[in-house]
């Protein structure tokens, strides 16, 4: 307000710019997303003018997430590179880290075959990260495109290294963060007993800090391994925190509490919610360029419709879930969908 007053825009656009980073790490509920877009947009052109570069490689970063959350990695790819060219003008080299931990991530969740997006990030790891945080979160995104090619043992080393390595450096909410990664490797067919302890752990933790931006998703992925070792009851509990969580914008927590909750309901008799459920995850997940999130949505509707009798359409739905694995080379959970028997 004092920058405003005083004519002064490059330091009113970066207080702006700041505050919307501050608003989604606080898990502000509401459409944060168009907002922040907004206010990113709007700070551009007089940031150019000023060739304010270290600020506007922060505009462009708050583009980036933007289209992270939204599930569209081709745009947030465009605004990575914008990011970086000003971040290294400004001499930045932090942001210049920060941005590459996005590529990883984008590779991890776009359309970047896995073999393709393991090469990605061991680049990114053996150039070297300026930023010791962000080189711990590749290696978390690395751990699951290894956990997705069969390579479980070589995903454990490379998650516990980097939990450690954060603990280390007194990352506490960030260290937590990384139950997700630990969710996610264990899930691709490995020892869900050992997930469910280290994530409820950290989910533990980030709710003691008030914390809901990773909170949401945790308590979604703790649902699943709860879920998936037969405890249905006490799964839905941990569906319904983290619907309680979710931001109305976040394609992914949204559409995952919804599957994970689906083959529950159905079980549960009630066949119809698990229909709507299923069907609106799916739907979400149509929205992004996440192929293993859109198959994750089809093999929980392939669940729920043959729980509900429904042998061609669960085979249908399967089938495309496999498609979509096989196209992401997601080996791993191509194998788990094989085995539920779906697919003649």
């Amino acid at each position: 307000e004092r920058a405003q007053r005083s004519g002064d825009q490059r330091t009113a656009a970066s207080a702006q710019l700041i505050g919307m980073f501050a608003r989604l790490y606080g898990g502000e509920q509401g459409e944060w997303s168009e907002e922040a877009l907004q206010v990113a947009q709007a700070a551009i052109g007089p940031l150019e003018r000023e060739q304010a570069h270290s600020e506007l490689a922060t505009a462009w970063r708050l583009i980036v997430l933007v289209h992270g959350i939204a599930g569209r990695y081709r745009q947030a790819d465009e605004a990575i590179a914008r990011s970086i060219h000003h971040a290294r003008l400004a001499g930045n080299e932090r942001l210049v880290a920060r941005n590459g931990l996005v590529l990883s991530m984008n590779a991890l969740y776009g359309p970047t075959p896995v073999p393709e997006a393991i090469a990605q990030c061991e680049r990114l790891i053996e150039d070297g990260l300026s930023d010791r945080q962000v080189a711990c979160s590749v290696m978390c995104a690395l751990a699951q495109l290894k956990a997705m090619n069969g390579e479980l043992d070589a995903a454990r080393g490379l998650y516990r290294e980097a939990r450690a390595v954060l603990r280390d450096l007194g990352q506490g909410v960030y260290a937590a963060s990384t139950g997700l990664d630990i969710a996610r490797v264990e899930l691709h067919g490995g020892d869900l007993e050992l997930a469910e302890r280290e994530v409820r752990a950290d989910y533990e933790f980030l709710a003691s800090k008030g914390e809901t931006y990773f909170l949401s998703t945790m308590a979604a992925l703790l649902s699943r391994l709860v879920r998936d070792q037969g405890r249905d009851a006490e799964a839905l509990e941990f569906s319904l925190a983290a619907e309680k969580a979710t931001a109305e914008d976040d394609v992914e927590s949204q559409a995952l509490w919804r599957a994970v909750r689906a083959p529950i309901v159905a079980r549960d008799g009630r066949i119809d919610h698990a229909r709507e459920l299923a069907h609106a995850a799916l739907e979400l997940t149509r929205r992004t360029e996440a192929p293993s999130m859109q198959a994750d949505a089809l093999a929980e509707l392939a669940v729920v419709l043959a729980i509900a009798g429904d042998a061609p359409g669960a085979r249908q739905a399967a089938t495309e879930a496999m498609a979509l694995y096989a196209a992401k080379g997601n080996r791993a959970s191509a194998a788990r969908l094989a085995s539920l028997g779906l697919i003649d």
